[in-house]
């Protein structure tokens, strides 16, 4: 596990050039089925593989001098959260949010679409 100090600097990074997102899978055939994911983006390949180290996540190179960390799915972004969410600043309403988003049943539509404007909105 990472310690307190490497988790608020998670949570700084996540805050400076992270996004916490979600989109439509298949809105023509599932409108109700979202894809969700946590995703930073940075020039500095080191940063990237020492967040990949300690948090885990898939890194990739986006571009050429861009690198991406991105995590997807219920436990992993919801065990990246927990771990950082008391830390985070600009993107503390989308996290909760989102930590709620992955613990509602998905029968439960109504409470989940009101949580997708919510993160959405506060991307804004």
């Amino acid at each position: 596990m990472a310690s307190r100090d490497e988790r608020a600097y998670l949570a700084g990074i996540l805050d400076g050039e992270g996004c916490i997102g979600m989109t439509h899978k298949r809105p023509d055939f599932l409108p109700n089925c979202y894809a969700y994911y946590i995703q930073i983006t940075n020039s500095d390949e080191n940063l990237i593989n020492w967040i990949q180290e300690r948090f885990g996540g898939k890194a990739r190179r986006a571009r050429y001098t861009v690198w991406q960390i991105a995590w997807y799915g219920k436990e992993p972004i919801r065990n990246l959260l927990m771990q950082v969410e008391e830390f985070l600043i600009v993107k503390r309403v989308q996290a909760k949010a989102m930590l709620e988003f992955c613990q509602t049943p998905k029968y439960w539509e109504a409470h989940r679409e009101y949580l997708c404007d919510k993160i959405q909105l506060d991307k804004r």
